[in-house]
């Protein structure tokens, strides 16, 4: 007899293959903000004071005094349209392109800063007919080392109500300076190295809100100093004028002047 014997127990498992863990989906990194490092300064009654770098060291809060951001490198055109997105994102009050290859097509580009109020534009190749380009609100203007002229000048005092300008060793004349002393809300002004006269530097005695004055290195003599002494001033800068003895009538403001310099007057 065949005795078939069949084998008990329990069937063979099927062959099940791992299944690969599921690949890890990495988010890319948002481009940062700010393209280029920005350093953050503010003016102070002291001066210029720098208080943070952004992206990387931002100062804790915004500044309480007026304040502007300023790029650590040499901008191009796609670089400069970037920083304006960021400073109208980050709502900020001040942008600084000091030597900068600014052209009239980035001045244009401002117009879309609704919140700018201060710009800085020292040293870099801005004469008059790309600053007509910069239609902002600004109340303050630097101007320091640029091709602009006294047309500029008449210019900003139809188009803006600033309050503070510098425009140290530009081309400007009695005709500009006459024109700035028509704004009624100017505080400040840096004329020093420019063209103008006692003409002119007397103009800015009408100003009644004038805080600080700097004439230095200019043609202004006792004029000037007669129409500014009833002013007052908290800084006057008349060093390497033709001031001269006139200076004594400004005796008066001995209890608030803080900073004053009458060196090397001439006559």
């Amino acid at each position: 007899m065949l005795v078939v014997l069949v084998a008990c127990g329990s069937p063979a498992k099927p062959h099940v293959l791992p299944v690969p863990p599921a690949p890890v989906v990495v988010a890319p990194k948002p481009a940062p903000l700010w393209p280029v490092p920005m350093r953050v300064m503010t003016w102070t009654p002291d001066g210029l004071v720098q208080v943070g770098v952004l992206p990387d060291a931002p100062p804790a809060q915004p500044p309480a005094t007026p304040w502007y951001v300023e790029p650590l490198h040499t901008l191009d055109e796609s670089t400069f349209e970037k920083i304006v997105d960021a400073v109208r994102k980050q709502h900020v009050p001040g942008l600084s392109l000091r030597a900068q290859p600014v052209t009239p097509a980035w001045l244009a580009k401002l117009h879309d800063l609704p919140e700018l109020t201060a710009l800085v534009l020292d040293d870099s190749d801005v004469d008059t007919t790309a600053l007509r380009m910069a239609r902002l609100s600004l109340k303050r203007l630097y101007l320091a080392g640029t091709r602009v002229d006294d047309t500029a000048m008449t210019w900003l005092a139809s188009e803006h109500a600033l309050e503070v300008i510098d425009i140290e060793g530009c081309m400007i004349g009695d005709a500009g300076i006459t024109a700035l002393a028509s704004i009624p809300s100017l505080r400040a002004i840096n004329a020093s190295g420019t063209r103008i006269t006692d003409a002119g530097g007397a103009q800015l005695g009408k100003l009644a809100q004038l805080e600080v004055v700097d004439l230095g290195r200019t043609l202004v003599g006792p004029k000037t100093v007669a129409a500014l002494a009833p002013r007052a001033l908290h800084q006057l800068f008349l060093d390497k004028t033709h001031a001269g003895r006139a200076v004594a009538k400004l005796a008066g403001m001995a209890p608030r002047i803080e900073r004053i310099d009458l060196s090397s007057l001439v006559g």
